[in-house]
Order: C-alpha cells, then sequence, then structure tokens
C-alpha cells in the first residue's frame, strides 16, 4: 500500500510539473550564461521547443510508466 500511495503522490508532483517545464528550460539557458557556457546556452535557446518537447515526453512517460506500477503492485 505504501509504494502504491508513492507512487501516486510522484505522478500527482509530475503532473503538476508538466505546464512549469518552460520555465525550467529558461532557468537552465540563465545557470549556463552566468557559467559562461555561452555555446550551450545558445543551443538550448535555439531549440529551445524542442527541448521543453522533449522533457515533456519524458515525464509523460514516467507518469505513464508510474500509473502502470502503481496498479500492478
Amino acid at each position: 500500500m505504501e509504494e502504491r500511495l508513492l507512487f501516486l503522490l510522484i505522478f500527482v508532483v509530475l503532473i503538476i510539473l508538466i505546464p512549469l517545464v518552460p520555465r525550467f528550460v529558461q532557468f537552465r539557458i540563465k545557470v549556463l550564461r552566468m557559467l559562461k557556457w555561452n555555446r550551450l546556452a545558445d543551443f538550448h535557446e535555439k531549440y529551445f521547443v524542442q527541448f521543453v518537447m522533449a522533457v515533456r515526453i519524458i515525464m509523460a512517460l514516467i507518469i505513464i510508466f508510474l500509473i502502470v506500477l502503481a496498479f500492478l503492485v
């Protein structure tokens, strides 16, 4: 029962974080600029939409995996 609750809690947190992904990527770009990694920051800015979509897809796959685990355990 505890594992199911943990999986569902992580599931809820990930669902809440999906709309915030663009802000996380923008924050990453700012951190890269502070570290003087301008080429990598420029690469992130150039492919911003693709990065956001990739992170959202990965999060969705993790959510689906957690749902399956929650109901199989």
